[in-house]
């Protein structure tokens, strides 16, 4: 089960950090190492995930909001279906999020966009939330039970 946790890390990192920019400040969010990701737990078809994400002491967020984070629509969700592929997950479903868990560590910085100086370091929290069901664009024929899984 180890191999299947870090593949699921290692899928849910790369999906995490594809959305690279700047904020309205001119500091950079996301890319590798932005977020800390771990597969907290999966059960045993792999069919439902706990995923801890972790927001960085030092490193500035627009805020610390799961979905703003973890983007939850049909194209996000398909953007983790091609992050699985590539880990060879492919056979697996989009699992369901269970619990989606929030990792503040102290020091990490909150910059909303607001206006100019409004910068918060944060004491540290967690939190979490869930569950987050897959969102495809599928759609069934008439009648037909929908395909969450792919």
């Amino acid at each position: 089960m180890a191999d299947l946790d870090d593949r699921l890390t290692l899928a849910f990192a790369e999906f995490l950090c594809v959305d690279r920019g700047r904020l309205w400040t001119g500091d950079p969010w996301g890319g590798p190492g932005y977020y800390g990701v771990r597969v907290a737990a999966v059960t045993s078809d792999a069919a439902e995930v706990e995923l801890a994400v972790t927001f960085r002491a030092g490193v500035t967020y627009c805020c610390f909001e799961s979905s703003c984070h973890f983007p939850h629509h049909a194209s996000g969700w398909q953007r983790l279906r091609e992050c699985l592929d590539r880990h060879d997950l492919a056979q697996l479903p989009l699992p369901i999020i269970r619990t989606f868990r929030g990792v503040i560590e102290p020091g990490a910085v909150m910059q909303p966009e607001i206006g100019p100086g409004t910068r918060w370091v944060h004491e540290g929290a967690q939190y979490t939330n869930g569950p987050r069901h897959p969102i495809t664009t599928r759609h069934a024929e008439p009648g037909a039970a929908p395909d969450p899984a792919r």
